[in-house]
């Protein structure tokens, strides 16, 4: 049976000790996204966290697990992918709070700490600097937006001290290279600016 995942509370995340790993794809072309989700179901018992075409015309194929099987499932997929791939992104070690993000879920974030937000190419880059982020210093993973309304991009928001924002925003920047297409700091957000507002919504954002 495939089990899939159509919002955080389905992940299992009290103890999550069975979604060690992520892999994404983003792939040119639906029907090759189709036999490359195919293969991977096939290869391993993966929970498939979305599976969508966006509006920049790619599709976006998210699934987690055990590392052993996140990496069977991931080969099996790009094999089948192959030249197709826009995009790719394997994860072992990801952080629950990127799992939460990526069905929906976020940390409200208030005007007491500084706002940190980055916009990137990808949502591959948008996952790997979310997760790079958040590792770095205790901060708060506001809301990872992936693709859809956005022409294919992803960003991401980010609440905390500034000094630590400054260097989870360093460490991201840095981990994602030329696929960070624009980030600010904002130390002190007016009261009047909406901290947790959605620009647009997207199917790949549930939480909307």
């Amino acid at each position: 049976m495939i089990k899939r995942c159509e919002n955080s509370s389905c992940l299992g995340l009290g103890d999550g000790s069975l979604l060690e790993a992520l892999g994404l794809l983003e792939i040119d072309g639906l029907a090759t996204a189709y036999a490359a989700q195919d293969a991977a179901l096939k290869k391993a018992p993966v929970v498939v966290l979305t599976f969508s075409p966006t509006s920049s015309g790619k599709t976006i194929f998210i699934f987690a697990g055990a590392v052993e099987e996140v990496t069977q499932a991931y080969d099996a997929a790009v094999s089948i992918a192959s030249n197709r791939i826009i995009d790719e992104l394997y994860l072992p070690g990801v952080d629950k709070r990127v799992l939460r993000a990526v069905t929906g879920g976020e940390e409200n974030l208030d005007h007491d700490t500084a706002l940190g937000v980055l916009e990137l190419s990808s949502a591959c880059a948008g996952v790997l600097a979310a997760d790079v982020a958040i590792k770095c210093t205790e901060i708060y993973l506001g809301r990872l937006h992936l693709c859809s309304g956005i022409a294919g991009r992803a960003y991401l928001r980010l609440g905390g001290t500034q000094s630590d924002i400054q260097a989870s925003m360093d460490a991201a920047v840095s981990a994602v290279g030329s696929r960070c297409l624009d980030w600010q700091v904002i130390a002190r957000p007016h009261e009047d600016l909406d901290l947790n507002c959605l620009p647009r919504g997207s199917d790949l954002d549930p939480g909307n």
